[in-house]
């Protein structure tokens, strides 16, 4: 993992242009949904925008939300370096009074939800997961006059303590069953997964799977039916009886 000496503000590379190109070509493609070839069947941009539609046109619900939601995790499987950079690029615009476009408020909303203030510091809460299995994934920085630093003093002086106020659960009550959340997959890539936080039968804890693997089309729809709740006694997808991997109507 890579380190920082106490109050060294974080290295900034000059690559923030390419990172908001990447993320502003991102935002275009989820609001414009477009053929899907068999090259980029993979693409989850691509295919999120096509369910963007689907929700709005069949659920009403607002598409702002739904491309907030996509665009934070964007923003969520960066690098810890990628999201300084952003975070630098952000603070020294706001700083300096500059006219945020688009892209620039779904950043700016995106690291507004870390922020934490604790004694007389301000900081922020970065995920960091390219760090050692048995360390903390995240990262806690301190704002120095619109810098960026790695801060000992303020993390002890205030900021963790304003962290687990913010973020730590206490009341297991107040969250559904089925949760979802990051992490790192094989050292590789940053995956989201998704686990029941009730133990097994066997008193066993569940790990979480990709969404991407170990359910079957069944299995999905019948929970995004179970999400969304029937409209006019109707569920939102039914399976076809001669083909079961297809869906033959949406609240038909």
């Amino acid at each position: 993992a890579e380190t920082q000496l106490d109050d060294e503000p974080l290295r900034k590379d000059n690559n923030s242009a390419v990172l908001l190109e990447t993320l502003r070509q991102q935002l275009t493609s989820l609001q414009t949904p477009s053929v899907i070839s068999s090259e980029n069947k993979n693409n989850w941009v691509l295919h999120c925008a096509w369910a963007i539609q689907n929700l709005v046109k069949y659920n009403q619900i607002s598409q702002e939300n739904l491309l907030t939601y996509a665009m934070n995790h964007l923003l969520d499987i960066l690098t810890f370096n990628e999201k300084v950079i952003l975070l630098s690029y952000l603070t020294t615009k706001e700083a300096g009074a500059a006219e945020l476009d688009d892209l620039d408020r779904y950043i700016q909303a995106y690291f507004e939800q870390f922020k934490i203030s604790g004694g007389r510091y301000n900081g922020i809460v970065l995920s960091q997961f390219n760090k050692p299995s048995d360390y903390e994934q995240y990262t806690i920085l301190n704002n120095v006059d619109d810098k960026w630093v790695n801060n000992k003093r303020a993390v002890a002086g205030g900021l963790a303590q304003a962290m687990f106020q913010k973020f730590q659960l206490t009341d297991m009550k107040i969250i559904n069953d089925i949760i979802g959340f990051m992490i790192n997959f094989k050292g590789s890539q940053i995956v989201f997964k998704t686990k029941y936080i009730k133990q097994s039968a066997k008193g066993r804890s569940n790990k979480g799977q990709r969404c991407d693997r170990g359910e079957g089309k069944k299995i999905v729809i019948r929970r995004i039916n179970m999400l969304l709740g029937s409209h006019g006694g109707k569920e939102k997808y039914e399976i076809a009886k001669k083909y079961k991997s297809s869906i033959s109507f949406i609240y038909g």
